[in-house]
């Protein structure tokens, strides 16, 4: 199938040190690495790999890390002639991660959202948003209104919550979901789980999954609620774990798998991609996810 991805694209920089970082305090990184990411630009290299043909529409800047970006979608034969080049600096990250125990500090720089009028002279089949990159959102989910679209939700915001009416799938987080349900999860009591998903799903009228971190993913099927856990490993960099996740994700419904299925390769996906640093350098071989997954069926 054919993907269209719209979206994050941005250069991260993962430094390592030893233990948290304390304020005014001086730090020595043990280890760094400059790396591609956004959900977006991940999503669409990803699918690229494990054999779908992939389009990237997202927001650079006419800079060096844009080259770094532009290279990395050559590399991975992902289409990038929808690519939004401005006069403003590509998206950075700088990720601090304490190599005992792999918790993250990230301070995000993002490029300015702008509108834009792009003519996407193509067909895809799915359709993949992460909420950013709006108005080119607006304009695919439009034109392309029989095909599937998928909603990575992370930030509450007017543009994501119209985005979310428009998706036939919404992936969101714990945080995302309490918002708009106004209810919070409470692990003891399974009743507010249910609550909550019931009532993003009655709000979009679309299948909804809710991260749960280290605990996994909440979903339903045929009407009971259900909790599929993550994979437990050493965790070495989580900065691309919920990217991953969801160009699995789409990955599965690209192959035309079921609801839970796609769930189990996106599980997959994200526990082995903590096991390397750099969110593009963490996507696994599909090969061994398949192999994981045949032993789990």
């Amino acid at each position: 199938m054919e993907v269209l991805c719209i979206g994050e694209s941005r250069v991260d920089t993962v430094m390592f040190i030893d233990g948290f970082i304390k304020e005014n305090t001086k730090n020595t990184i043990k280890e760094k690495i400059v790396c591609p990411g956004g959900c977006a630009l991940t999503s669409s290299i990803l699918l690229s790999k494990w054999g779908h043909v992939t389009y990237l529409s997202s927001i650079v800047g006419n800079d060096d890390k844009s080259k770094l970006i532009v290279n990395a979608l050559n590399d991975n034969e992902v289409n990038s002639d929808y690519l939004i080049k401005t006069d403003e600096e590509t998206s950075i990250s700088y990720v601090v991660v304490n190599k005992y125990n792999a918790s993250r500090t990230v301070l995000n720089s993002i490029a300015k959202e702008i509108n834009v009028k792009v003519d996407l002279n193509i067909n895809p089949d799915i359709i993949l948003m992460d909420g950013t990159n709006y108005s080119v959102a607006a304009v695919a989910c439009n034109k392309f209104k029989d095909k599937i679209k998928v909603l990575s939700a992370s930030v509450v915001n007017e543009e994501t919550t119209k985005l979310c009416k428009l998706s036939d799938y919404i992936i969101c987080d714990k945080t995302f979901a309490e918002i708009l349900a106004r209810e919070r999860i409470n692990y003891d009591k399974p009743d507010t789980l249910k609550s909550v998903l019931n009532k993003l799903e009655s709000m979009y009228k679309s299948k909804v999954i809710i991260t749960l971190g280290e605990k996994g993913s909440l979903y339903k099927i045929d009407d009971k609620i259900k909790v599929m856990g993550a994979i437990k490993v050493k965790e070495i960099d989580k900065s691309g774990v919920g990217d991953i996740y969801f160009g699995a994700f789409v990955y599965g419904l690209a192959e035309n798998l079921d609801l839970e299925k796609c769930l189990k390769i996106a599980t997959i996906a994200a526990g082995l991609s903590v096991k390397k640093v750099g969110e593009i350098f963490s996507i696994p071989d599909v090969r061994e996810v398949h192999n994981i997954y045949g032993k789990n069926k």
